[in-house]
């Protein structure tokens, strides 16, 4: 098993030319590179960080790098699902030299030296070339619960409701008191489920569901077009969360005071507008 390690000089700088026939704004470097090649399936991987600087990232709010061919010098495609999408990255538009992804495939052939060739596509979300691509809710404190509702989210098929961690927990409990029309075996595998999920909520101090001021929202985005989630007081400034726990859909917002009345929640998505497209590609990168 190897970890970590140096790259080739041949892939330090990549120029990447925008897709909309602008000069080259956008400059990729390789930094770690993590190679676990086992003969398990379980704990093999490829890790491959790239850095990514322009003047592009202005503003930006979010990326993601979707990658279309990826090969080692044996000529193995490390792609781990064809046409697969990550998430979007979450970045902060004020350091146009502090962007970075991570990307996530295939081990290499054993005998393998480099990674012949990574490339594919970056995707850089500009929410200001596109306003229909922020959603903003301005009357869901104090409120057991809101849906939200616009025509960027139908178009995306996307679903957003904003819960109250009361109302959240009244509706989970009455769901869980409903009837399952389950067996006895089955009924008795999921009580064994909920016995473990108990006990990890325990070694977590109790924090699985977020605390009383906690904000959830429960998203179902089948086309992965959700960017990020903000919450800003009346004036628009940014109110920063305790911290935010995900599970599948569900997503807790924990905030040391309740939220005043007024507070805006924002919802960015990818709409077509409001992504910068531009084709990357590095090659020889040296295999740790």
């Amino acid at each position: 098993m190897k970890v970590s390690g140096m790259i080739g000089v041949g892939a330090v700088l990549a120029m990447v030319a925008l897709s909309n026939g602008q000069a080259a704004e956008v400059r990729t470097q390789v930094g770690d590179v993590k190679d676990s090649r086992t003969t398990g399936k379980f704990f093999a991987s490829l890790e491959v960080e790239l850095k990514l600087m322009g003047d592009d990232f202005e503003g930006a709010k979010g990326l993601r790098c979707i990658v279309a061919k990826a090969i080692d010098d044996t000529g193995k495609s490390l792609i781990k699902q064809e046409n697969e999408k990550n998430d979007f990255t979450d970045i902060d538009s004020n350091d146009s030299n502090q962007n970075q992804v991570t990307l996530k495939l295939k081990n290499p052939s054993r005998k393998a030296l480099t990674l012949k060739e990574i490339s594919g596509e970056i995707e850089i979300f500009k929410p200001d070339s596109d306003p229909s691509s922020m959603i903003t809710v301005t009357n869901f404190v104090g409120k057991p619960k809101v849906s939200l509702a616009s025509p960027t989210l139908t178009a995306s098929k996307m679903q957003v409701t904003v819960q109250s961690k009361e109302q959240y927990d009244k509706d989970a409990k009455e769901a869980k008191s409903k009837p399952s029309g389950k067996g006895e075996v089955e009924e008795g595998v999921e009580q064994m489920g909920e016995g473990i999920g108990k006990a990890f909520a325990g070694m977590f101090g109790g924090m699985m569901g977020g605390g009383k001021n906690s904000i959830i929202v429960q998203v179902k985005d089948p086309q992965s077009k959700l960017i990020k989630i903000e919450f800003l007081d009346a004036s628009g400034k940014t109110v920063r969360t305790g911290g935010c726990m995900t599970m599948g859909e569900v997503r807790s917002y924990d905030f040391e005071e309740p939220l005043p009345a007024g507070s805006q929640l924002r919802v960015y998505v990818a709409t077509p507008k409001s992504l910068v497209k531009a084709p990357f590609v590095i090659r020889d990168v040296f295999l740790p």
